[in-house]
């Protein structure tokens, strides 16, 4: 065998190890692709059930700081006689009524009322970041918010979003129903 004939043998197995090679490092990359994308669905289900998870807690949360809200307000000898006062005279749809309270007392409705403006501020920052889900946002919280918004007139209109004022402007443009008329947030 000549030196020519050599050199061509020599680049066929040459070339057949190459293409062999080649078939070996598809294989490689197709079981890394294989891996990895099963790695990213793993990974993506875990942050699917680490989100569900912060939800639950961010419920958990913010139902237990509403029950202590209510607890400390059926407790409370000063603003459970005032809010009495009020429904007792349906301060909802009747203004004089807060105006006949003394300055002291309006002062605590006041308070006790910008404590549940500054709730559902955050509540709204929350349902606009995708924190509270739609139906728990139309079906709990902005009835809610729509019933509080009329006991809000009384209040100063600052320091809060420019988001929240609107949603509450727009709350107070729709009428109550008829479950809300005569209650006090």
């Amino acid at each position: 065998m000549d030196h020519q004939a050599f050199a061509q043998l020599l680049g066929n197995y040459g070339e057949f190890i190459g293409a062999l090679a080649v078939v070996a490092t598809l294989g490689y990359l197709a079981l890394q692709v294989r891996h990895s994308k099963a790695s990213v669905d793993a990974n993506t289900k875990a942050l699917e059930e680490a989100r569900k998870l912060a939800l639950a807690q961010t419920y958990q949360a913010r139902a237990e700081v509403r029950i202590g809200q209510l607890q400390r307000e059926a407790e409370s000898e000063y603003i459970a006689p005032i809010l009495d006062k009020l429904e007792a005279q349906n301060w909802v749809s009747n203004d004089e009524a807060f105006s006949e309270l003394t300055s002291v007392e309006q002062r605590r409705v006041r308070l006790w009322l910008t404590a549940g403006q500054r709730q559902f501020d955050n509540y709204h920052y929350q349902y606009e970041q995708g924190f509270i889900d739609q139906e728990y946002w139309e079906n709990v919280i902005y009835p809610g918010l729509k019933a509080a918004a009329w006991n809000w007139r009384h209040l100063p209109h600052t320091g809060f979003r420019p988001s929240f004022r609107a949603l509450v402007d727009q709350a107070l443009t729709e009428p109550l129903d008829e479950i809300m008329k005569g209650k006090i947030g």
